[in-house]
């Protein structure tokens, strides 16, 4: 099954690492953001299948995103890439209905298995 993504990150060592590792899954790449509004044009452009967002983004952060993607689309199937391990931020992505969590530095397994998740 070939499934269509956007990537979100301040990053673009992540955005790039993460998209050729999409690439290798059969996951096609039809947008890659590092800021907030970028991140949400790409979305509302493209309503891609799965949406993969750090919560550290330039002048913004992710949890305004995916709020805003949420509003959107309250199906969307997002899953975070994050370095943030705290509790409090685990407890406000339950919130937001986002229950797919990849830690950094990820492998490909971890990302296989957050797409088997959200995907089925």
């Amino acid at each position: 099954m070939s499934a269509t993504a956007i990537v979100i990150d301040d990053d673009p060592n992540v955005i790039m690492a993460l998209s050729e590792l999409l690439k290798t899954l059969d996951i096609k790449i039809v947008g890659k953001s590092s800021t907030a509004q970028e991140a949400i044009n790409e979305y509302v452009k493209k309503l891609p299948d799965l949406v993969f967002a750090d919560l550290t983004l330039e002048h913004s952060d992710g949890l305004f995103v995916i709020k805003t993607i949420r509003n959107i689309s309250n199906d969307a199937k997002i899953i975070v890439v994050t370095g943030d391990v705290s509790i409090q931020t685990k407890q406000e992505l339950e919130k937001l209905g986002v229950m797919t969590i990849v830690y950094k530095p990820f492998s490909s397994l971890d990302i296989k298995n957050a797409i088997k998740n959200e995907l089925g």
